[in-house]
């Protein structure tokens, strides 16, 4: 009996350790797959190291005081002189592999080399950082009202802004005759608003920033202050009312810019003539019976270029119209065999009349007439040998000079009258 129980406990014995032996087995198969799965992730993360190469240059904004670098991999980048005998450590801001360098404190009144190296590959990149252009010349063409350019190395556009302002510069073409351009049009029309009083801008050549290693840039060139030339006075010119006349000369030159209020956009300048009659200057304003009704004028009158100066500001001569013909019939006439005779009623010293007379056969123009004026309701007379039938007189309404107290009124235009005498009687 005992014999059985020690056979069966050997058995019990036996299944154990097999068991044991395959869990053993099971758990060392894991652990090594386990194992096998950790090396390999450990494989996949772990970076690679890249090759350093030499540094670069990627972008020099001279203005800025600025130099971007890339690193390409090396730990540390060193900057030096052309000399290379002592090299410092660049310290300025990094964004990824672009290191930022201050070159502020460069002086840009000379050339300079600027030498790069890394740390890790040492190959030595050298930097020209050209000098500024200190000879760069600006003058003011008061007679066209643009830019002389002396000294501009080649530049083929300039920068510019008021002296006053702190604003950005402006840029626009050295060849201003490129009227078509926006820019030429924008400093064109900012020179010669400030015409009116004169001033003053700042000029430069803008700089070309370096963006890449091969590339050759160029800094801001000194800033040029120029004084703008104010335009010279306008002209004194005035409507004498009683010729119909401007007192120009001609060194004048007009154009009429408004007639009835409608701006006239394609009025050209015109050349004046001494002492020019409205009716060749603005001949808008004239009251023509069966032709014409006068509409108010607006004309601006400038002493015109010459080689040596600009043209000046304007004069602006509003010229009202022309009132119409007074009414014959609001005349009184009478007659004998030797005399004539005219009272203008409506004449008063607040409204007074003009009259004139030529003899039958006299070939006087408008312009010749010598106008008399009446302030009352008087008698005028004239006799038969001095303006024999046939003759012709002619009344208007009188005109006012422009003055402190009084508006210009142009005379009206004018009624004719024909002289005419009784037949003498025989007895």
């Amino acid at each position: 009996m005992n014999q059985a129980k020690q056979i069966w406990k050997n058995y019990l014995i036996r299944i154990a350790f097999i068991f044991a032996m395959l869990g053993f087995c099971l758990w060392n198969k894991n652990a090594y797959v386990l194992a096998e799965e950790t090396a390999s992730s450990t494989e996949e993360t772990t970076p690679v190291t890249e090759e350093a190469k030499a540094v670069e240059v990627v972008y020099i904004d001279f203005e800025q005081g600025m130099i971007q670098i890339k690193a390409n991999h090396n730990t540390k980048v060193y900057y030096s002189d052309a000399s290379q005998k002592t090299w410092n450590v660049l310290e300025g801001g990094k964004s990824g592999d672009i290191l930022t360098m201050d070159i502020s404190w460069i002086s840009a009144a000379k050339d300079y080399e600027l030498n790069l190296k890394g740390s890790d590959d040492e190959t030595v990149v050298s930097v020209d950082l050209p000098k500024y252009n200190s000879k760069l010349k600006v003058k003011f063409d008061k007679v066209d009202g643009t830019l002389e350019f002396t000294n501009e190395e080649g530049a083929t556009e300039f920068e510019w802004r008021k002296a006053a302002a702190v604003d950005s510069w402006a840029k626009a073409p050295i060849d201003l005759s490129k009227t078509e351009q926006k820019e030429v049009q924008e400093f064109l029309k900012e020179i010669e608003a400030m015409r009116v009083k004169g001033g003053k801008i700042q000029v430069r050549i803008p700089q070309k920033a370096i963006t890449s290693k091969d590339a050759v840039g160029s800094r801001p060139s000194k800033i040029v202050t120029v004084s703008v030339t104010k335009r010279g006075n306008a002209p004194s010119v005035k409507v004498v009312s009683n010729s119909m006349q401007v007192n120009t000369t001609d060194k004048m030159e007009y154009k009429v810019i408004s007639v009835a209020g409608s701006p006239q956009a394609d009025a050209k300048w015109t050349v004046c003539d001494k002492k020019m009659s409205l009716s060749n200057m603005a001949p808008q304003v004239l009251n023509v019976s069966g032709s014409s009704v006068g509409q108010d004028v607006i004309v601006a009158v400038r002493k015109a270029e010459t080689e040596k100066a600009a043209y000046t500001k304007s004069s602006y001569l509003t010229i009202p119209a022309q009132p119409g013909a007074p009414e014959a019939s609001s005349f009184s006439t009478s007659k004998t065999s030797s005399k004539f005779s005219l009272i203008i009623g409506d004449a008063t010293k607040y409204t007074p009349y003009q009259y004139a007379v030529v003899a039958k056969g006299d070939t006087k123009s408008d312009s010749d007439l010598k106008w008399k004026t009446v302030s009352s309701a008087k008698e005028v007379s004239f006799n038969i040998k001095k303006y024999p039938e046939g003759s012709t007189i002619y009344v208007r309404t009188k005109g006012e000079n422009l003055s402190k107290k009084t508006e210009l009124k142009l005379p009206s235009a004018y009624t004719t009258i024909s002289i005419s005498y009784l037949a003498e009687t025989k007895e």
